[in-house]
């Protein structure tokens, strides 16, 4: 019955694999093609027969691909083998990001790899040329306007941004992708580039009332004394574009007219002559930025294919693992009978220990799609801190405790409820305690803080294990990444833990921090908000909520 359950998923996972429009391939330890999926020969015009690549090494097909001129690119032409070379340093590189390859035939190909530990590589070929042409095309077009432009998404946060807007952070931090208007704004403010004059205040105010509901229009003065005029726009899919104009030679212009005591007729004439102006260029970078709304919905709806793809076969995982964990307990625990033989006790008890472990990775696996397409939802209610980590302590007991580990637990009884999911947030924290107990040696410590701080509930995980090496934390809240080293290669799990944790939280208007000493250990910190504001946002360094604490 098992082996049967075994081949039903293995005929599962193939037949996923093969409908997936996206070439997998799998190498062994020796870099040797093992498996590739139909989808595979689609990727290159010499892979008319994908059964021919198999048992070929990694160089072998770089070679091939070569030697058929299907890779395009100056490097390639010019030298080939430092090519090959750069291919397969960034191959035996963890750290390495995605590769893009232009093909001679126009298209681009992004080659994702990632090791399996003790077996090979796996790797993903999907082709981006649309997304490439887009990304490339909008960017070109956005650049080569002559005012400033900078489009938001729904949430308020940086979506892109030409050399004109990134001009007005000029000695300060550059606008980066992803942050908020609101932080924008006040890095101007803090940095005093703009200048504060008798209508400082209010053009600031005038500033941040038109982006939030895009009436009216502001004027800025810059400190290198440049006049700016701002326009908003909503965009179909809800975010906004905003359009700058230099208007510094009209200002001037307005300002000697005053002085000389002549009439503002000629001054609103060409104010009018900028409106109409500005809202001409604003009409067309709506239309610029819904070309890029319709390209982002493309490269979505690519990405919600994938993670239902893991939904599914995460489903499909789950009904015969349900039954080999349940047939196993039953043989374990002797429920009909005695087995006969010692060993046969044992193992059922391993192949119920294997089954529950997978079962919880494949739980992740479909926790972590929820989240990615948006259909986790959190209910925040009023939450005891105590009920909660007592919640997760009962959880969590058993395996500290076999662990041989010491838990010192500081929560005072005074701490106030916190409006919070309580079922996301003891997932978080049993999240952080599994990560304790299992990256700690026997013998070690585990210690559980919570404290409020300026309005902050911040519950810390610290343990004595055997830390994280600095240059692998930047990339440890990412799915699937997990630390190299040796006692990460002895456990379990894909690294979806603190990803998921990272979201949960984020969801919650919260942020979890990670601090590590490699050899001494490590604290991961939770933060969330005891006051919940509809405009509130994740909470980051340069926002009101402290950095540090204790």
């Amino acid at each position: 019955m098992e082996r049967a359950a075994d081949a039903s998923i293995c005929r599962v996972l193939l037949e996923g694999l093969d409908a997936l429009r996206v070439g997998v391939t799998v190498f062994n330890e020796d870099d040797v093609l093992v498996y590739c999926n139909e989808h595979f020969r689609y990727v290159y015009k010499s892979f008319d027969d994908v059964d021919q690549l198999i048992g070929l090494r990694f160089l072998e097909i770089l070679r091939l691909l070569i030697d058929n001129g299907e890779i395009a690119g100056r490097e390639v032409l010019e030298d080939p083998e430092a090519w090959i070379a750069a291919r397969l340093e960034a191959r035996r590189d963890p750290r390495a990001a995605p590769v893009d390859d232009q093909l001679s035939d126009g298209r681009w190909i992004r080659v994702k790899q990632r090791a399996i530990p003790g077996y090979g590589v796996i790797g993903l070929w999907e082709d981006v040329t649309s997304e490439k042409a887009s990304q490339i095309r909008l960017e070109e077009v956005v650049d080569s306007i002559s005012d400033g432009f900078a489009l938001w998404d729904q949430s308020d946060r940086l979506r892109l941004a030409n050399t004109g807007f990134s001009g007005l952070f000029e000695g300060a931090r550059a606008p980066e992708r992803g942050r908020k208007f609101a932080s924008l704004l006040g890095d101007l403010v803090a940095e005093r580039l703009l200048e504060a004059d008798g209508g400082f205040d209010s053009r600031i105010n005038a500033w941040r009332s038109g982006h939030q509901q895009l009436a009216g229009r502001a004027v800025i003065h810059h400190r290198n004394g440049k006049w700016y005029l701002i326009k908003e726009h909503r965009t179909k899919d809800g975010g906004v574009a905003s359009v700058l104009i230099d208007i510094t030679d009209l200002k001037n212009r307005e300002q000697d007219l005053v002085l000389r005591g002549q009439t503002l007729e000629r001054t609103v004439d060409e104010l009018e002559m900028v409106q109409a102006k500005l809202e001409q260029q604003g009409s067309d970078l709506v239309t610029l930025a819904e070309e890029l709304a319709l390209a982002k919905d493309e490269v979505e709806r690519a990405d919600a294919g994938k993670t239902q793809f893991l939904r599914s076969i995460s489903h499909e995982l789950r009904t015969p693992l349900n039954a080999i964990i349940g047939f196993a307990e039953i043989l374990k625990d002797g429920v009909l009978g005695e087995l006969g033989h010692p060993r046969y006790t044992e193992y059922a008890a391993d192949i119920h220990q294997s089954g529950r472990h997978l079962l919880g990775l494949v739980n992740q696996i479909l926790d972590l799609s929820r989240i990615e397409a948006g259909r986790y939802d959190v209910a925040r209610v009023e939450q005891s801190v105590g009920g909660l980590v007592a919640d997760s302590l009962r959880l969590m007991g058993n395996q500290i405790e076999s662990a041989n580990l010491t838990l010192h637990c500081d929560v005072p009884e005074n701490l106030p409820p916190i409006l919070a999911d309580g079922q996301a947030f003891v997932q978080v924290l049993v999240n952080l305690l599994s990560n304790a107990a299992k990256f700690t040696p026997a013998g070690g410590r585990i210690r559980l803080e919570a404290r409020q701080v300026e309005g902050w509930l911040k519950l810390s995980v610290s343990d004595t294990g055997v830390g994280i090496p600095p240059d692998k934390l930047p990339r440890l809240m990412r799915p699937f990444e997990r630390v190299d080293n040796e006692l990460d290669r002895e456990t379990d799990g894909f690294g979806l833990g603190l990803a998921i944790a990272k979201s949960l939280l984020e969801m919650q208007d919260g942020r979890l921090e990670i601090d590590s000493v490699l050899g001494a250990g490590t604290t991961a910190t939770i933060w969330l908000p005891y006051r919940v504001e509809a405009s509130a946002g994740s909470p980051r360094a340069t926002d009101s909520a402290p950095r540090r604490a204790g």
